[in-house]
């Protein structure tokens, strides 16, 4: 019990007793008042897959005690609490903390709100609100992830070409595409460089050129400003097709000079030196 006292004046135009003072006495019991610091949370924009937290205070700002129970979140399951320290009961002048997160999983607006319920005559339930949002970010898509080729005959080629899509929400910005791998093939149409809206795409074009006998692996790096993709590859398959390829040794033959009615005998090797059988006519 708390004691309070006070007076009151009371003047008037008594000769000889102008002022009275009223003398006041009470008592109350102690009261609580709870003070909770702050009561919205705005996250603002946090990057998708990205953790941010804020801290709210509850406080006693009474004369009693103060018991405060568990701070109890509905709304969007992005949003996250740590009340590790409640329930607790406040001594005048005390305070606690329990944490807030939010980690978005998609693009869309998150609302949410927290319940502290204690025992405030007047103020039994105080009620936090807390917003936040995905950072638009681009994501990267590129189909086909391999370009098969198939048998190229050496010295021609062969062109096929891969999407590059944008399936973000803000821009894609696309950097250096570049091949490792061999030489025998080369980008022929290059978006390098360029800029795609939300949904927008374009186009990579690979030829492929076979000079020698064999398989012919590489690579195609593509470079993004994606955040969680930065460099996309795709996979670069080709060979030259089987081909035959005739030797003849010597190609001159010289007999010299032979005597009449007389004969002379050379011998000419015709090879295949190619990747495909070899089919000869008659000589």
């Amino acid at each position: 019990v708390l004691a309070d006292s006070g007076d009151v004046e009371i003047p008037s135009n008594d000769p000889d007793e102008p002022l009275v003072l009223l003398e006041l006495v009470g008592a109350h019991e102690p009261v609580p008042d709870i003070e909770v610091d702050p009561t919205a949370v705005n996250f603002g924009s946090v990057d998708l897959g990205n953790t941010a937290t804020d801290v709210v205070t509850v406080s006693n700002v009474g004369s009693g005690d103060l018991q405060v129970g568990v701070p109890v979140l509905s709304g969007s399951p992005e949003f996250g609490l740590v009340t590790a320290a409640f329930p607790t009961v406040l001594a005048p002048g005390a305070s606690r903390t329990f944490n807030v997160s939010y980690t978005p999983y998609d693009m869309n607006a998150d609302t949410a709100t927290i319940a502290i319920a204690s025992d405030d005559p007047d103020e039994p339930l105080v009620t936090v609100t807390v917003d936040a949002q995905a950072t638009p970010v681009p994501d990267i898509d590129v189909s086909p992830g391999v370009l098969q080729y198939g048998q190229v005959l050496i010295g021609q080629s062969a062109a096929l070409g891969a999407t590059i899509e944008n399936q973000g929400d803000a821009d894609l910005e696309l950097g250096t595409l570049g091949i490792s791998g061999t030489s025998e093939y080369t980008i022929t149409v290059d978006p390098s460089g360029a800029v795609l809206a939300a949904g927008a795409s374009t186009t990579v074009e690979v030829t492929y050129a076979p000079v020698d006998v064999g398989a012919d692996n590489a690579a195609l790096s593509i470079p993004s400003n994606d955040p969680d993709e930065p460099v996309v590859v795709v996979v670069l398959n080709g060979a030259d097709e089987p081909t035959p390829d005739i030797d003849v040794d010597p190609v001159l033959v010289d007999f010299g000079v032979v005597a009449v009615g007389q004969g002379d005998n050379e011998t000419i090797s015709v090879t295949n030196v190619g990747s495909a059988t070899l089919m000869v006519g008659s000589v």
